[in-house]
């Protein structure tokens, strides 16, 4: 089908689906069998990030299949689709840098302003070592609580629960709105940005 479209001069995209199981054939797995849904999100994440990477999928029978796709499938009914969703976005994008055609969304380049007065305010209040990582910080994603006064971003994956052993809280003092940093082993992994309607209308345009 795909070769039909192309030499009738139409621009074509194969799909591959990161949710589902593979036959060794290449074909997806019956939905009559258990395992033909990845549920997952780790799980799907790494078969999306094998089929970028590698252009292999793994068959449920454990052998490697030859993938070519340029788009990535989530569908809807799968349980648990939008966290799916947002796990395998979020691995794309944190190894986006390593990926060709892919580039890592830098905060100093989506929201400069916001960079630079987050950089002062750590130097200001004594956090030299967290203020020299803002220039490499990259917005793997958006907080998608869904409160209209939240701007608040990952700068890591976000965890699958709590972040755990070696997390604490650097709380700012802007001069709007209110931020907090979450820090994982002296590393900024998250930025809770309250009341900041700038911050978050730029945030709904480049991760919808």
């Amino acid at each position: 089908m795909l070769d039909v479209f192309r030499k009738a001069g139409f621009a074509v995209a194969a799909e591959a689906f990161a949710d589902r199981r593979y036959e060794p054939d290449g074909t997806l797995r019956s939905r009559k069998f258990e395992d033909a849904l990845i549920r997952d999100p780790e799980k799907a994440a790494r078969q999306a990030l094998s089929m970028v990477e590698r252009g292999v999928v793994i068959a449920f029978d454990g052998s490697e299949v030859l993938v070519d796709a340029q788009t990535l499938c989530i569908h809807g009914d799968t349980p648990g689709a939008p966290t799916i969703a947002e796990t395998v976005a979020g691995t794309l994008r944190e190894l986006s840098g390593l990926l060709e055609g892919l580039k890592p969304m830098l905060l100093t380049e989506t929201l400069p302003s916001f960079a630079a007065e987050l950089e002062e305010l750590l130097k200001k209040e004594g956090h030299a070592g967290l203020a020299a990582q803002v220039s490499g910080l990259k917005i793997i994603d958006r907080c998608r609580c869904g409160d209209d006064f939240c701007a608040s971003f990952y700068t890591e994956r976000k965890p699958q629960g709590a972040y755990g052993a070696g997390h604490r809280c650097v709380e700012l003092e802007p001069e709007t709105g209110m931020l907090i940093l979450d820090i994982v082993a002296d590393k900024i992994v998250h930025v809770e940005v309250l009341y900041r309607h700038d911050i978050r209308e730029k945030l709904l345009v480049s991760l919808p």
